[in-house]
């Protein structure tokens, strides 16, 4: 992940940071937007084994830097070590990850993915009804920009 990236996500992680305090004072019982834990590397080597993938190099350096249980943010769920598990057992057609794409994130019932046979950092577009996989033309970088523009703009129309 290069710096500009990091940088991107750090902004998102504040903001998300100030939402859940936000969210707190007014829903205390609410599901929190960010939630980060602790980033065990057999945690992920586990699930690279059992199912048999390879997470790759962006993703990979994404939840060693942040490691998320749960990271949401404008309806998409950038998954972390305990969600891409429970995505992996429950939601994703094994057919997805026999072509060697792994998702990243996802949004009703749609996937964000990278591709596990190299580290091109291509964004790719699962689209649930189509059943189909598309290259986005977004990189895994600009991918975080784009939710991060959205997020900005939603909270300068809200604060008006």
């Amino acid at each position: 992940m290069n710096k500009e990236t990091e940088e991107t996500i750090d902004k998102i992680v504040s903001i998300l940071k100030q939402d859940n305090e936000d969210l707190l004072k007014e829903f205390p019982s609410i599901k929190l937007p960010l939630i980060l834990t602790t980033y065990k590397e057999t945690d992920l080597l586990d699930i690279e084994k059992k199912y048999n993938i390879r997470t790759p190099k962006s993703h990979r350096d994404f939840i060693e830097r942040y490691s998320p249980e749960r990271f949401h943010i404008m309806f998409t769920d950038i998954y972390g070590i305990s969600s891409l598990e429970k995505e992996l057992e429950d939601y994703i057609p094994d057919e997805l990850l026999k072509e060697g794409y792994l998702p990243f994130a996802g949004s009703d019932g749609n996937y964000y993915c990278l591709s596990m046979e190299s580290d091109d950092d291509r964004v790719y577009f699962f689209d649930h009804e189509e059943y189909n996989i598309s290259k986005s033309g977004l990189s895994f970088g600009s991918f975080f920009k784009d939710l991060l523009a959205a997020k900005v703009e939603l909270d300068k129309k809200n604060s008006m």
